[in-house]
C-alpha cells in the first residue's frame, strides 16, 4: 500500500513510518522539520520538508505519490498554554 504520513518526522510519526515499513508499504512523509527530526525516520522512507498549511505543495504531492491511505499526524503544539492549564 501507498502512505503518506504528515508529521511524519515527529516522534509519533516516524514509529509509525516504521511500522508501516515492516508491513511491506511504500511510506513518504511530510514534515517542515521544525520539532521532527529527519534522523528519527527509517531508511526507505522518502521525506518532503514542507509544512502541510502550503497546500499547493501537498496538492502537488498527493497528485505525485498518490497514497492509498494518509495518515495526518502534523499539528502545532501549544505546550506553553498546556502548561499554564495544567499548572
Amino acid at each position: 500500500m501507498r502512505v503518506l504520513v504528515t508529521g511524519g518526522a515527529g516522534f509519533i510519526g516516524s514509529h509509525l513510518c516504521d511500522a508501516f515499513l515492516a508491513r511491506g508499504d511504500q511510506v513518504c512523509a511530510i514534515d517542515d522539520l521544525s520539532r521532527g527530526r529527519p534522523g528519527r525516520l527509517p531508511e526507505g522512507v522518502e521525506l518532503y520538508r514542507d509544512s502541510v498549511l502550503n497546500a499547493p505543495r501537498l496538492s502537488a504531492l498527493v497528485a505525485q505519490a498518490r497514497p492509498e491511505l494518509i495518515c495526518h499526524l502534523a499539528a502545532r503544539g501549544r505546550r506553553a498554554g498546556l502548561c499554564r492549564l495544567l499548572g
